[in-house]
């Protein structure tokens, strides 16, 4: 049975700090894990893509079909990148055994205290187009786990809601 949880958001909305509470929970229970992270992906497998939505969202899918590769084998793949596209996300639901769709969704005003690079602020035609200022983001319809983010909560808030919620979807599988 193929495994992915896929924790999706905007840049700087905590993706990866959950991912890696989530991993490390896992691991601690002897579930073979491996995370995938969004900007390490398209450093191993694509550097030339350009920023743009098309690029983004042919890079999200290869991303998905990687991580379909890799659960295939036996791991519970979590995926922290942004997948704000309708189609990865239907590709996913459809093609993925065990499949948990996390939504951080962070206020803007959140992201931009968070931005280390500040991609907000940046010129785009410099830095390149920035989902969610440059061209709007496609949210989840109906994410497994869709947690509002205001500053007040906190990572291993977080990381617990999305264990429950694969948990409760792995025991229903």
């Amino acid at each position: 049975m193929s495994t992915i949880i896929w924790i999706m958001g905007l840049s700087g909305s905590g993706k990866t700090t959950t991912a890696n509470y989530v991993v490390q929970k896992l691991k601690q229970n002897g579930d073979n894990v491996v995370h995938l992270d969004g900007d390490d992906l398209r450093d191993a497998l694509n550097q030339r893509a350009s920023y743009d939505q098309n690029d983004r969202e042919k890079l999200a899918l290869s991303y998905a079909r990687l991580s379909r590769l890799i659960a295939g084998q036996g791991p519970i793949v979590v995926v922290s990148s942004i997948g704000l596209y309708s189609g990865v996300q239907q590709w996913l639901r459809k093609n993925i055994d065990c499949y948990v769709e996390v939504f951080l969704d962070a206020s803007m005003e959140l992201l931009i205290s968070r931005d280390k690079r500040g991609i907000y602020s940046q010129d785009s035609a410099k830095s390149g187009p920035v989902v969610g200022k440059d061209f709007s983001p496609q949210y989840p319809q109906h994410p497994d786990v869709h947690i509002k983010l205001d500053g007040t909560v906190s990572v291993e808030s977080c990381g617990e809601l999305v264990l429950n919620a694969f948990n409760t979807s792995r025991r229903n599988k």
